[in-house]
Parts: C-alpha cells; sequence; structure tokens
C-alpha cells in the first residue's frame, strides 16, 4: 500500500467516524464468546484438522477407535495438497466421504449408504 492510499484510508477512516458520532452509532460491536464446546481444537500432526469437543465425540461413534487413523490421514492430504474446507467435520461424516471410504473401507461406505436407502 503506498503512502497516498495509507493517508486516503486514514482520512476516509475519520469521516467514517465523524458520521457514526452524529448518527449516535459509536459502540462498537464485541465479538461473540464462543461456548467452550464450540471451541475448535487443533488435531494432527501438522495441527490442520479442526474440530470441537462435540464434533470429536460424533466422529467417534462413526468411526470408532480408527478415528486417529482418519484424523491423520485427513490432515496428511491437507498438508501434501493444500485442500481447504470450511468445516472438518463436514468432511469426515458425510456418508460418502472419501476420508471414510480411505480409512473404513469400500464396503463399509456402501453398507452405511444401502442402510440409509432402506
Amino acid at each position: 500500500m503506498t503512502d497516498y492510499e495509507k493517508r486516503s484510508l486514514t482520512f476516509l477512516e475519520g469521516i467514517l467516524t465523524e458520521l457514526q458520532a452524529i448518527n449516535g452509532n459509536t459502540t462498537k460491536k464485541k465479538p461473540a464468546k464462543r461456548e467452550p464446546n464450540k471451541v475448535k481444537h487443533k488435531h494432527g500432526s501438522y495441527n490442520h484438522v479442526l474440530l470441537s469437543v462435540d464434533e470429536r465425540d460424533k466422529l467417534r461413534v462413526i468411526y470408532g477407535n480408527r478415528l486417529g487413523e482418519a484424523i491423520q490421514y485427513l490432515d496428511d492430504r491437507i498438508e501434501e495438497k493444500g485442500y481447504k474446507y470450511n468445516s472438518h467435520y463436514q468432511v469426515m461424516a458425510k456418508t460418502d466421504s472419501w476420508v471414510r471410504e480411505n480409512v473404513l473401507g469400500q464396503q463399509h461406505v456402501q453398507s452405511v449408504l444401502k442402510q440409509e436407502l432402506f
């Protein structure tokens, strides 16, 4: 950013502050605090996989004792290929998830899909 752009930005921010003061809108919104069980924790050796305690517990039902393997598999792929996801939980929880397919096996995924159809 050039000096001219910085000065212009500062000038515009000053005008905005004055307009907010005139309109009585001078309070800044505080960021909402997350509940303790909604805070996402880093998982995997590269710390790319973010899961809350609730999400991890739900995934434990799906993956059982292979949850650590599933988290590490996703973490490795994110590191290796640079994948970006809005929700790591969604990637792992989907019925036809590539993580689930690779960790639990193709037959497990097909049996779950059949159960959902009937």
